[in-house]
């Protein structure tokens, strides 16, 4: 009988702690993929940098630019798909880098209307996480090269689906997370955490990841707009017939007030 309040209290903590939204802790490479409809804002951190080799990105700084991620990523998605505001800073003292960008075009997602949930289903493109980053000085010395085909290659379908993910306070998304260990010569000790965040738009929920070929997709939904209800109704041809009709009344009207008879003589 003693043991059933600590029980109770066991209990207690782990349905308040479940009920807490989820936080990612901080990682030697960490890329936050805000997906938003139409476009994917990437913020890249990188941090533990070996010292030896930021020294050298530091020294031959025009390597690695602002443009020299997207400008990898949007050459490995192909055409329809390019960038904007791209950024880059680092910080030789504490031997980080950031770096963010914004993936826009047609060629980056899709989506398919569900006539039975009236819900938007949209497949995002994801391959292009996976693709390695190489910093040249003059087209001739390499100065460093980001092995993200290493880091990120873990298949979308055995990422952690997150139900709870803060993107700020307040505001709680669905995302997929990968959260690995990985050994490159990038990071001081040769071994660095990798972290990969997918986040949905708000509102949204994750269907599935399908792979096709090469190419990797993550569906997920969004419910339908007061537009999306209103095109899914088998009403709305009928109110155009009559708003048509109505139209051409107003219209004949005006036409024969404008028309007056000529006065007899």
């Amino acid at each position: 009988m003693r043991g059933r309040p600590w029980a109770f209290l066991i209990l207690l903590l782990s349905a308040s702690l479940a009920s807490i939204p989820i936080t990612v802790a901080l990682a030697d490479i960490e890329v936050e993929a805000l997906v938003e409809i139409g476009s994917v804002t990437v913020r890249i951190e990188i941090s533990n940098v070996n010292s030896t080799l930021m020294e050298k990105i530091a020294n031959y700084s025009s390597a690695l630019n602002e443009t020299t991620i997207p400008e990898a990523m949007i050459d490995a998605i192909g055409e329809g798909v390019f960038y904007i505001d791209p950024s880059l800073a680092m910080n030789e003292t504490t031997r980080t880098i950031s770096a963010s960008f914004r993936l826009v075009g047609r060629a980056l997602m899709d989506f398919e209307f569900n006539k039975t949930s009236m819900t938007k289903v949209y497949k995002l493109r994801t391959s292009w996480r996976k693709t390695d980053v190489e910093a040249w000085y003059n087209k001739t010395l390499m100065i460093v090269k980001l092995n993200f085909s290493s880091f990120f290659k873990r298949p979308l379908k055995k990422w952690e689906h997150l139900t709870d993910y803060e993107l700020g306070p307040g505001d709680t998304r669905e995302a997929l997370l990968l959260n690995a260990t990985v050994r490159d010569g990038l990071f001081e000790n040769g071994t660095g955490r990798a972290i990969w965040l997918f986040v949905l738009p708000r509102g949204a929920r994750f269907l599935r990841a399908v792979k096709e070929g090469d190419e990797e997709f993550l569906l997920f939904e969004l419910p339908p707009g007061a537009l999306d209800i209103f095109m899914a109704s088998p009403f709305w041809p009928f109110l155009l017939i009559v708003m048509a009709v109505g139209i051409a009344v107003a219209y004949r009207r005006a036409s024969v007030k404008l028309v007056r008879p000529k006065a007899s003589s």
